[in-house]
């Protein structure tokens, strides 16, 4: 909010409160989202602002990558691609239950990563079957371990068959990048 400006229609300044700071997650599946700006109310016969500026900080996905982990008996197989490594430790079994334990890091995480932000759990990861391809959803995830750049979870799975007849996949963005959008609107009416 520090360089949010609005101006009534006599171009007269209205305070912001510029200590303010405003987090807004966005769902791929969103079209729109709402903010609301701690500003100064005009006075009663003020219609409309004259102009309301700023600038929208984002961090945005890069392209997704996928990584397939082909034997669910291995340890510790580690890809990598761009900004990100996939380490795949191991998958553990308890009956007909799999738990397939990744840790997913990023170069440069740009804050990504912080327990408040749920993106990271939107990205797709399944078991597809080596014979037809059939895909196995996971029915949850556990957080294992989180850092600035890296977070470790664990998938699970219910399973009908041994594990060594699936591989593991698992997509997500190359990298995070770090964007600003400058934003200027005109003659806005108010209620």
């Amino acid at each position: 909010m520090t360089d949010v400006e609005a101006f009534d229609t006599n171009g007269n300044p209205l305070s912001v409160d510029g200590q303010a700071e405003f987090e807004v997650p966005v769902n791929p599946d969103m079209t729109a989202v709402q903010l609301r700006l701690p500003i100064e109310l005009p006075k009663r016969e003020v219609k409309k602002l004259s102009r309301l500026e700023g600038t929208l900080k984002a961090l945005l996905p890069g392209p997704i990558e996928t990584f397939r982990f082909n034997d669910l008996l291995a340890t510790d197989v580690e890809q990598r691609s761009a900004g990100v490594t996939v380490l795949f430790e191991q998958a553990r079994m308890a009956g007909p239950v799999c738990k397939v334990f990744i840790r997913l890091r990023f170069d440069q995480a740009k804050d990504a990563l912080e327990s408040h932000r749920g993106w990271i759990f939107e990205n797709e990861a399944f078991l597809v079957k080596k014979v037809n391809s059939k895909q196995t959803k996971h029915d949850g995830l556990e957080v294992i371990s989180r850092s600035k750049n890296e977070i470790g979870i664990a998938y699970i799975f219910n399973l009908d068959e041994p594990p060594n007849d699936y591989a593991f996949v698992y997509r997500t963005p190359s990298a995070i990048t770090p964007t600003s959008f400058k934003y200027k609107l005109d003659d806005i009416r108010l209620p």
